[in-house]
């Protein structure tokens, strides 16, 4: 029973890249890059965007087997990815650029991390221009701007917007500004330092990406903490997508057709085990 339903589930670029199945389509427009621990494992280093676009990740630092942490995420059932904070992180180059409109929104959901910690950056190919969020004392988080042509600045959001336990954060930039919402809610975000307009990097600078890190030869951070779901758009999301994907995370994997996938209904999880042991 169980072989005849996994033979049946499609391939990445058969089954998660098609983005007119699912129940949540408007969530594939403008979708540059997707990590989730739970449906892009192959062996122990290498993390799979299942995109479409192939910007697979590889897994950086000391982590093994042991950092792949099953459950502890209602939204997220399966598997998360525990960084420790020290040197873990995953670095991709991808085969298409990510941030190349210059408009462009990350989503992690993330359970709240110890210490100061770096989220998601992206770099340019020298790794010395980086912008990046990273969580800082008082339960907050702030996005540095370093190396941009429009100067440096960092932005902060208030005093624990991060709540203990698990969350969801959407920071959004253009050339001419950032937003930030944790949980669904917009966050106001106040200057730290620098005196700038808060405009961000323009199109065609970054190839690389960074997950968990903010790696660059002036700053390096790593995300102390579990990850559950990384996602790049090279568009903005608006406000009911945002609270679409805090509140339902799983849904724009869902299909409206499963019948010609999966003509047998699966246990609960059968998915997510053969995914995690087989890498396919």
């Amino acid at each position: 029973m169980i072989s005849l339903v996994t033979q049946s589930i499609p391939s990445y670029g058969e089954g998660f890249a098609i983005g007119s199945l699912s129940k949540r389509p408007n969530l594939w427009n403008g979708l540059a890059g997707c990590w989730k621990p739970s449906l892009g494992v192959t062996g122990t280093n290498t993390l799979r965007d299942i995109s479409g676009h192939g910007n697979n990740g590889v897994l950086n630092g000391s982590m093994t087997l042991d950092d792949w942490i099953i459950g502890g995420n209602p939204k997220l059932p399966g598997y998360g990815l525990d960084l420790d904070g020290t040197d873990d992180y995953i670095g991709t180059t991808g085969t298409e650029r990510i941030f190349e409109s210059g408009i462009w929104t990350v989503s992690i959901h993330a359970r709240r991390p110890t210490g100061i910690s770096g989220y998601v950056n992206p770099a340019d190919s020298t790794g010395t221009a980086a912008i990046g969020p990273f969580f800082t004392a008082g339960n907050r988080m702030q996005i540095n701007t370093i190396g941009a042509t429009e100067g440096t600045v960092i932005l902060q959001s208030p005093v624990d917007s991060i709540p203990t336990g698990d969350s969801h954060i959407i920071y959004q930039m253009t050339p001419s500004g950032t937003s930030v919402s944790i949980n669904g809610i917009s966050q106001v975000m106040s200057v730290f330092s620098g005196t700038n307009n808060q405009k961000t990097f323009p199109a065609n600078t970054f190839d690389n990406v960074a997950i968990g890190a903010i790696i660059t030869v002036i700053d390096g951070r790593y995300y102390n903490g579990i990850m559950f779901d990384i996602r790049i758009y090279n568009r903005l999301l608006n406000a009911a997508e945002i609270m679409d994907i805090y509140q339902y995370p799983n849904a724009m994997f869902e299909f409206n057709h499963l019948s010609s996938f999966l003509p047998i209904p699966a246990p609960e999880g059968i998915q997510i085990f053969r995914r995690r042991m087989e890498g396919y």
